[in-house]
């Protein structure tokens, strides 16, 4: 180990022993914490939250009166904004309110 990690390492050790139980109930607290945000960072990427590209697609291809096509586009989306959008779209295409 070079100097700098066995200070630091030393220092670790005198702020546990110093701050007693406490301290290491925050240190297990926060190893918690990072590891659940992790887990919904994974979950989020899988469930494609914040996928955006196929709705903006669809968008324009409503702009462009492009009947049809927007909603199959978004209609095959795997993200919620994308099924949002189609789902609207269908609804304004019945005459139903969204």
């Amino acid at each position: 180990m070079n100097p700098d990690t066995e200070s630091m390492a030393r220092d670790a050790m005198d702020l546990l022993h110093t701050g007693g139980p406490v301290v290491l109930i925050l240190l297990v607290l926060s190893v918690l914490a990072l590891a659940i945000v992790f887990a919904k960072l994974i979950q989020f990427r899988a469930a494609r939250i914040g996928e955006r590209g196929t709705a903006h697609e669809a968008l324009r291809l409503w702009k462009a009166n492009r009947a049809g096509e927007e909603i199959a586009l978004a209609g095959r989306a795997r993200g919620p904004l994308a099924q949002a959008i189609a789902r609207a779209m269908r609804a304004h295409g019945t005459g139903r309110g969204v």
